[in-house]
């Protein structure tokens, strides 16, 4: 039902978009002189995790930030002959908060294997997942006071925060690479940090 309801949902902001696209004729200035001004690398996004009907349109703004940095990134190798693997993103971390499972000064990390979404599957990126897990239990770790753990899938699957951001995710990778499963993705679930 989570996943019919976002893909409705999804549907009609893409419909909207599409309604204001028309109203500025598809053009859109700021858009194209912002294309033409990167100054820096995308290094994170900020995004709200209510219903898509009271924060949708937020999240896609930033999610949009996400998929010009990937058109950039993949224009940017595909003109240059030395184009380097470094210069593309290799993983999407997605932090969110816990509202139902209370995590004491630590995280928990998705021990799935793939995240479906109406868009596709994500595919979770197991190896970096298997090396936040190595550095928090060595014992030459720095930050003795935070732990990572593996989540239970019921605490996983009941989760909005994450969830809420997938399909999003998936639409952007689809839409710039032509695959959802093209960059693999970490979900960590933050306890209390402070």
């Amino acid at each position: 039902k989570h996943l019919q309801d976002a893909g409705q949902e999804l549907q009609q902001l893409r419909h909207q978009k599409q309604q204001r696209n028309l109203k500025n004729n598809g053009t859109n200035k700021n858009e194209q002189k912002s294309n033409n001004n990167r100054t820096g690398r995308l290094r994170a996004l900020i995004c709200p995790h209510a219903g898509y009907s009271y924060s949708g349109p937020t999240a896609a703004c930033s999610y949009y930030e996400l998929q010009r940095e990937l058109s950039f990134l993949l224009s940017s190798s595909s003109s240059s002959t030395t184009a380097t693997t470094t210069m593309m993103i290799r993983h999407i971390v997605v932090l969110h908060p816990s509202h139902h499972y209370y995590l004491p000064s630590q995280c928990a990390i998705s021990n799935a294997h793939t995240i479906e979404t109406p868009i596709g599957n994500l595919c979770i990126d197991d190896e970096l997942r298997q090396q936040v897990l190595l550095l928090s239990s060595s014992s030459s770790s720095s930050s003795k006071n935070l732990t990572f753990a593996t989540l239970e899938q019921s605490v996983d699957e009941n989760e909005h925060s994450s969830e809420l951001q997938y399909p999003f995710l998936a639409h952007v990778l689809k839409v710039t690479t032509g695959t959802t499963t093209s960059i693999p993705i970490l979900p960590i679930m933050c306890g209390n940090l402070s």
